[in-house]
């Protein structure tokens, strides 16, 4: 690319000094000659008729073949003696024709007829070739055939096969992107990049700025990956820009390896008191991409009279406890008399050391606490309330038998909360009825300062009136130090309906009825009875008490005629005034009758027959068939008598 553009800067000045190609008539002393295209421009358009537009001027050009003696260092120039050949290759009478000229063959007419295809712009190859007596002399030159005059975006190109890495180069690189390191040099190259119509005339590399680089205006970058203690991806852009400063990009993808270790660094507490023994945990420091060779602790403050010993036991047993590597039991100094009342913090480092030799360090403050500092837990404001389906109770009342839930947090900033206790209490808290049952209890959050708990109860049974409660939440850190807070909660009774039992049995003739209420939550005030049926007001019930629980009455079963029913309705109401009824039905069948003897009697005197029978208790009617001479009684024919005598 460099050379094409050498090139037309050195026909620009041939055609400027040589006016257009004229010149001496050539030498032929040698018998070696360079030659070469003179032309104007590296590109045709076909988008307009040149007969008729003058703007089309540049959809032709006329191209002139120049020698010199080889190896001399003197312009190029026009000759007159020897033959000329002219040659567009395969891209002739498809995208160019080239045309004699009124001339001398050693000019042609360069005409665009068809625009190169997308993919390869330069289609056109034109070969001058000058034929002495001795030797042929061939040049070629390159044209790009536009469909149109405007400006064709610049090609931006890396050229993989040019990757260095450390200066070693990178062989069968496929595709846009590498994996690195961190602290690694690599060098990217422009070479390839190309502008059909005019040639490349700057560059610009878009590089992030915490990537290290050379000049980013080169046609050439040597960057250095950032030393990192985790895997990064960054975006390198290539920009080139043409004459008119349109920009062609080209990306690449630089994935970027980590070389540090993380330090990670934390305690079992965050304070303690003089003498208490506390561990620092270094042991979860990591490095991704290989290993953690060692750890290196020390205290960076403060110094005398705080100095603690800081002794490795890894890999020894600590009473039963074997130490991690990277972890360490630190005993905390005793408070001089200046700190005896607001404490002292110690600061601590750990350094983590890799198998690549980077390191990396984090501190860490541990406190101690006077013993007379600590402070009781404070509870948090915002969750102290009871809630019953996850919404909160209104008025702070509750019914009997309902669960009910609370969240109690609190936090401890010295010590560490350590746990909650719940009380219940009321006026007579030695009743069964004040008995609450914890149905579950959640931690929903635990950490070294703040404890957040939710306990759930089952409201107990309240036989009559409603009863105040208190829960008192006792808050306890890790030094036994507490504080409370109390709730209240009114817990109301629900008053349920009495039941009601009957038993009784119809088919003696002496019946006997009984019923029974009960009240699961009090006690019976009252029965009331109360007479159904058709036989209301003709049985006389005995011993129907209506102030007892339990009530049975006694009555005997009347003759009938025809079968009635009989029942009644019992209402229970208890100490609390809540009723209950239940009916209870039955039927009275009509009294069986015994067969009478009938009488027979004839008057002669009439030469009448008369039957006479006396009438029976609790006949209705009565039904008189006739028979046959065989005694085969006739069903269908019968006659009805309402008294004892018939003829």
């Amino acid at each position: 690319m460099h050379f094409r553009l050498l090139s037309v800067f050195l026909l620009l000045f041939i055609l400027a000094a040589c006016g257009g190609g004229s010149g001496s008539g050539g030498s032929d002393s040698s018998g070696e000659f360079e030659v070469m295209i003179a032309k104007n421009q590296n590109w045709l358009a076909v988008t307009c008729n040149k007969e008729s537009d003058i703007a089309c001027k540049n959809n032709q050009m006329t191209l002139e073949l120049l020698y010199r003696e080889k190896g001399s260092d003197s312009a190029f120039e026009s000759f007159d003696s020897g033959d000329i050949e002219w040659s567009a290759g395969t891209a002739e009478n498809e995208y160019v024709k080239l045309e004699k000229t009124t001339k001398s063959d050693r000019f042609r007419k360069l005409i665009a007829i068809k625009a190169c295809p997308e993919k390869n712009p330069e289609c056109v190859v034109v070969t001058g070739t000058l034929i002495t007596s001795k030797k042929s002399f061939t040049t070629t030159t390159p044209f790009v055939v536009k469909p149109t005059e405007d400006n064709l975006t610049p090609t931006a190109n890396i050229d993989l096969s040019l990757i260095t890495v450390d200066g070693i180069k990178i062989q069968g690189m496929t595709d846009d992107n590498i994996v690195l390191r961190g602290g690694t040099e690599i060098n990217l190259s422009s070479s390839g990049s190309i502008d059909y119509d005019g040639g490349v005339s700057g560059y610009f590399w878009d590089v992030p700025d915490e990537i290290s680089s050379t000049d980013k205006q080169s046609p050439e970058i040597t960057i250095v990956t950032p030393e990192s203690d985790e895997e990064k991806i960054y975006g390198i852009v290539l920009n080139v820009f043409d004459a008119g400063n349109t920009p062609g990009k080209k990306n690449f993808e630089l994935t970027v390896k980590p070389v540090k270790p993380k330090a990670y660094v934390s305690s079992n507490t965050a304070n303690g008191k003089s003498d208490d023994t506390i561990r620092l945990i270094g042991s979860n420091s990591t490095f991704s991409e290989g290993t953690i060779t060692d750890y290196q602790w020390e205290q960076i403050a403060p110094q005398e009279p705080y100095i603690v010993p800081l002794i490795p036991k890894w890999d020894e047993k600590t009473e039963g406890e074997k130490i991690p590597r990277g972890d360490i039991d630190i005993s905390l100094p005793t408070l001089s008399e200046a700190d005896a009342e607001k404490g002292k913090d110690l600061k601590f480092r750990l350094t983590v050391i890799n198998n690549l030799g980077y390191s990396a360090y984090k501190e860490i403050t541990i406190g101690i606490v006077p013993e007379a500092a600590n402070k009781a837990p404070i509870f948090s404001s915002e969750n102290l309330g009871f809630e019953a389906d996850s919404t909160i109770i209104k008025n702070h009342t509750a019914n009997e038998q309902t669960d009910v839930c609370i969240i109690a947090e609190a936090t401890d900033s010295d010590t560490g909360m350590e746990s909650f206790e719940f009380t219940w209490s009321a006026a007579d808290e030695g009743n069964e009825e004040g008995i609450f049952i914890k149905k579950t209890e959640t931690i929903l959050n635990d950490s070294d300062n703040n404890l957040k708990t939710r306990v759930c109860y089952q409201l107990p049974l309240q036989k009559h009136d409603s009863r105040n409660y208190t829960l008192t939440i006792r808050a306890l850190d890790k030094a036994q130090q507490s504080s409370s807070q109390t709730l209240s909660l009114t817990v109301e009774p629900i008053n349920t309906k009495p039941s009601i039992v009957i038993n009784g049995d119809i088919n003696n003739e002496t019946v006997t009825i009984t019923a029974t209420a009960t009240d699961s939550d009090g006690t019976i005030k009252e029965l009331e009875w109360t007479e159904t049926g058709s036989l209301t007001g003709d049985i006389s019930p005995q011993n129907l008490n209506t102030k007892t629980a339990t009530n049975s009455f006694t009555f005997t079963k009347p003759i009938l005629k025809t079968g009635k029913s009989y029942g009644f309705t019992i209402k229970a109401t208890d100490d609390e005034g809540e009723e209950y009824e239940k009916s209870y039905g039955y039927f009275i069948a009509n009294t069986p009758l015994t067969p009478t003897e009938i009488n027979i009697t004839y008057n002669q005197e009439s030469g009448a027959s008369f039957l006479n029978w006396s009438n029976m208790e609790k006949a209705n009617g009565y039904r008189i068939y006739k028979t046959s001479s065989d005694g085969i009684i006739d069903e269908n024919t019968y006659t009805e008598k309402t008294e004892g005598e018939t003829s």
